[in-house]
């Protein structure tokens, strides 16, 4: 099973219940990460990844799940 960020959560816990692997596509730095980043380099970003950084904490929690579920 593919998935990719935002969108895997449920279809990887079904495809774990049934034992399948699952590979997770995260285009972006995982937001854990870019969290330990200044604020300097922050202003710096453009793009999705600037516009990552201010995903909710439900929003981060699906992500971190999905990373945890997945196999690779």
């Amino acid at each position: 099973m593919y998935g990719y960020e935002d969108g895997a959560l449920e279809t990887f816990r079904a495809a774990r219940d049934a034992g399948v692997r699952r590979a997770y596509e995260l285009p972006i730095a995982y937001w854990e990460t870019r969290g330990g980043c200044s604020e300097e380099r922050r202003g710096c970003r453009v793009g999705a990844d600037a516009r990552s950084t201010r995903d909710s904490d439900e929003k981060n929690g699906t992500k971190t799940e999905e990373l945890e579920l997945a196999n690779a």
